[in-house]
This record gives structure tokens, sequence and C-alpha cells, in this order.
């Protein structure tokens, strides 16, 4: 767009065309002069104009008649109008110009500076106007710009996270094999040199499924695609789990690790034990980590009736006051050297705020370098009557049953079906081992012959070739083939998101199952199967009265 400002002259006389040009040359616009009315329009369609100044008796088209031609020009493109009048006029030709769009009059014959003075001022606008379009055009051009980062980056969030999911995926079905054979191996008679190496073997295996766990858990943080459950939680439990996982490391370290939960915190809550779990093993493990000599103690305390306060502290190295934020970003660390004497990725702490903050809590820190630091955060409290801490009270909140007394092992049996041979051959051997009769199927479609044999539970990995498990379980609940409708159906998966969790309980399966899993995680489920059949019975019972009921209604 140029900058350059246009007046358009039209007057049927060139005396006073060449005249009026002459007299705004120095103005610095370009003068386009017109002999009459019918070329006056052809240039105001032609081009955009700062100004016209029109003379009002003209033959043909005369000065009313372009005003009102004018008026079915866009108003965006229509110029400002000067009339330039004979002395004779009177004061209702005027005003008709007036009504007809003009802004302004001269009468003729006028003083030169009068004339410069006018068109002065509309010059100016026009120069603000042009500005401000070009502006707003740029703006526009911008946010058009801004829109199509926005769709981009979006899409490389989405493929970030389908890659991390599936990546996910792909690492935790390798590692399931090696955690669970090496705890199976781990259970044999082993030498003392053996048990040391399996034993690092499985704790490097672990170290790797934290890291790998901590990376898509801030994945689904950023994205905002971590939900939190809300279940019957036991504070003890979930504090004193916290503090057994770091126990080892604690005494390898000559640290003392203590734990206090002070008698004004109930026993039941409802809440995320998973989740708390995590955040409060991290901090261990952060305290643990840079603490040298002395020790660490987690404390539970009430703030109030309504929130929940958990305080680590730690007698280690400290951190210097203006790297106390910086321990809370994601990927930082406060010593990023190549010399720095403690590992870890930096995603711990941020991992932790972020959760604590979807839990309408937040996450600080207290700290001096030499006398270690101390992190607290407060959580709402919602109290549950569910449990009086009774061991009854704890086997239904934690959901396990016990095998039925009456029957042999033997007489269970149980269908698995996985396509990787590695955690086929994993499950096979933990389920045999314990006495059940198993057995295997490569994927889903192998796996419909067998579905007609009576099977009383069935493990199925969700993501396999061919038929998948989502699909054969809603196949096996819609009766489409030859099995019991109301088999216990157990999905499995190296994929952690929530959404096919939900996904695969929606399709019909009574619960699902996260690799890698331990030995005891696949018994304790298997312990549930007879649960699992009377709930679906039961519910089937409920929905087929209902139909009864309703039957006989028009």
């Amino acid at each position: 767009m140029s900058m350059k400002s246009a007046i358009l002259i039209v007057d049927d006389q060139p005396s006073n065309l060449k005249l009026s040009a002459t007299l705004l040359e120095d103005f610095g616009a370009r003068m386009i002069l017109a002999i009459n009315g019918a070329e006056a329009l052809n240039r105001l369609h032609e081009q955009e104009f700062a100004l016209v100044l029109l003379d009002l008796h003209m033959p043909v088209l005369n000065g009313f008649e372009v005003l009102q031609r004018m008026a079915d020009m866009e108003a965006e493109r229509r110029p400002p109008v000067i009339l330039v009048t004979a002395v004779h006029d009177d004061l209702e030709s005027i005003s008709r110009g007036y009504a007809l769009g003009a802004v302004d009059y001269l009468v003729r014959p006028f003083h030169a500076e009068f004339l410069r003075s006018k068109v002065r001022v509309f010059l100016e606008l026009d120069r603000r106007n042009r500005l401000i379009r070009k502006q707003a055009a740029e703006l526009e051009a911008h946010g058009r710009a801004l829109e199509r980062a926005r769709i981009q980056a979006e899409a490389a969030i989405r493929a970030k996270n389908q890659f991390l999911d599936n990546m996910g995926h792909e690492i935790r079905t390798p590692m399931n094999a090696i955690i669970g054979m090496t705890d199976l191996v781990l259970m044999s008679n082993l030498e003392p040199t053996q048990r040391k190496l399996l034993e690092i073997v499985l704790r490097s295996s672990e170290s790797l499924l934290s890291l790998l766990n901590d990376i898509l858990d801030f994945s689904r943080l950023e994205a905002d695609r971590l939900d939190l459950d809300q279940t019957l939680c036991s504070v003890h439990q979930v504090v004193e789990h916290a503090v057994t996982t770091m126990a080892v490391e604690a005494e390898l370290k000559g640290l003392t690790l203590n734990w206090v939960v002070e008698p004004q915190v109930p026993e039941w809550v409802v809440g995320d034990p998973v989740r708390l779990r995590q955040i409060l093993v991290q901090v261990l493990n952060n305290a643990v980590k840079f603490t040298r000599h002395g020790g660490v103690e987690l404390r539970v305390n009430m703030v109030g009736e309504e929130r929940l306060a958990f305080q680590v502290q730690d007698s280690g190295i400290g951190i210097p006051e203006d790297r106390l934020e910086m321990i809370f970003e994601g990927f930082s660390q406060v010593d990023g050297s190549t010399t720095r004497c403690f590992g870890g990725t930096g995603l711990g702490l941020a991992l932790c705020r972020k959760l604590v903050t979807c839990m309408q809590g937040e996450l600080r820190v207290m700290s001096r370098v030499g006398e270690g630091s101390t992190f607290t955060f407060e959580i709402p409290c919602i109290r549950s009557k569910a449990g009086d801490g009774s061991a009854s009270s704890l086997s239904s909140a934690v959901g396990v049953e016990k095998v039925e007394p009456d029957r042999e092992r033997s007489m269970i049996r149980i269908l698995l079906v996985e396509d990787d041979q590695d955690n086929r051959l994993l499950g096979q051997h933990v389920l045999t081992s314990a006495g059940y009769a198993v057995t295997t199927a490569g994927d889903g479609e192998e796996a419909l012959p067998h579905l007609c044999e009576g099977f009383d539970l069935v493990f199925i990995d969700v993501q396999m070739p061919r038929l998948n498990g989502i699909e054969a379980t809603r196949r096996i609940r819609a009766g489409k083939e030859k099995a019991d409708p109301d088999m216990p159906i157990i999905g499995v998966s190296g994929h952690v998101q929530e959404q096919l969790r939900a996904h695969c309980l929606e399709a019909g399966m009574d619960a699902f199952l996260t690799k890698p899993y331990r030995s005891q995680d696949l018994l304790d489920l298997v312990a549930r199967a007879g649960e699992f059949r009377a709930r679906r019975e039961e519910q089937r019972r409920v929905v087929s009265l209902g139909s009864g009921r309703n039957g006989g209604r028009s």
C-alpha cells in the first residue's frame, strides 16, 4: 500500500484546475485532475483519494449528481468531498451538498491559505487512516501467522504425546518381561554372587521404569491429559509405603529415615493414593539423594479441619536462595555441569509441583546451603468413614478377596492372550507356578476358538494385531462368540493413558493391568475372579428385571 496521498480536483475550467494544483503542489500529494463529472467518477473507481475538490456547477454531470453516484461506493473507499461553489450559491444549495455527503465547502474566489489549511487537515487524516489500515493489515497477518503457528504447535504436541505413548508401550512391554523374569529367577536358589548381580539388574530396570513414568506423566500434565482418581485412601498406608520404598537407599547411605503421622490425621480420606504416593516417594528420594549425613523426616499433620499438610525435612546440602524456584522447572537442575555429583533428569520435582497443583495445593521449599531443605505441601482433606483401620475394612478398601478355599487351584482355568512371546511365557510361568491351568493364545483371532472351553478368567492384551483386546471383549459381552458373556476379562497393556483404561472398562473389561507388573499383581487379580463374575451376573440380573418390568408397557 502506497503511503503517498492523492487529491482529486474536479472542475470544468482548466485554469481553475491548474491554479488549485499549483497552490497544493508543495504538500507532496499526487494531484489528479478531472475536467468533468464522468471523468471524476472513472478516477474514483480506479484508485483511492485522500480528498476530492468538487466543482458544484459543471455541464452533463454537476457536483450534486457526482455526489449521488458516489453514494453507491463502498464506505471505506468513499473519500471526503469539499464542494467548490460560486459566490451567488444560496444556503439551500450548500445544505443539499451536505445532505448528499459533502464534508465542507469553499466559495470562489477564495484565499490561497484558506484552501491550503482545509486540505492540510484532510491530508493528515488520510495519512493517519492509511497508517492505521497498514498496522491493522499487519496485525491481521500476524494473527493469521500466530494461528497457523498455534495449529502447528498443537499438532506437534499431539504428535509428541502420541510418540511418547507409543514409546512408553514399546518400552514397557519388554521391561515387563525383564522385571518379571528377574523376579522369578530371584525366587529360585541362587549363589550369593548371582543374587547380587540379579538384584542390580532389577534395581536398574526399576530405575529405568521410574524415569519412563516421569517423562510420560510430565507430558500428560503439560497436555492436561492426566486425571486424578477419587477413591478411598489410607493416609497411613500411603505414607508407610512411600517411606518403605526409600528405606533401603537411606540405609545404604547410613541415614535415618523417620515418619510421623499426627493423631489428628484421619485414617481414611478420599483422594488419589497412587499420585500421592508418587509425590511423597519423589520428594523423599530427592531428600535422600542430596543428604550425606544425618537423616530425613516425613511428617503429616492437619491444617484446620479441611487440609492435610505434608512436610519432608532433610539435613542435606541445601539449595542456594536464588535457585529455589529453578528446581521446580522441567528439565532444570541446580547443578547442570558435567562434573555434577548427583544424577537425575530434573523432572521429578517439576512433576511433583504439577501433581500437587492438580490436587489444589502448592509445593513449596525452604532451604539454606549446608543446613538442609524442607519441602511442604497442603491438599484438601475429604474425610471418609468407610474404614476404621481394622483388618476387615482394609480388605474391603483395597478390594482383595481370597481364593475360594474349597476349590483347588488346578481346577481354575485361565486363558492368557498376549502377542509378545516373552510376556506370554512370563504370564504363563507365573500362573502355572501358582497351580493354575493356563491356555495361551497369540492374538484375539487365535483366542476365539478357545472361548467355548469354559474359562474362569481371561487375561487379554489390549493392543494386538488382527483382533485387539477391546474388540474381542465387545464381541464376548455382546454374545457374538460361543463364550460365557459373564466370564471375567482383565485387560493388560503397556499404555498407561486414563482414556485407554476408560475405553477398556466401557468395552466390558472388569479390570486393567498395566505393564510392567509384578507376579503378585497377576495373582491378586486371579483371586478376585469370583468377585468380578458375581458383580457382572448381578448387573445382568438387574438389567433383565428392568426389561421384564417395562415389557408390558405400550
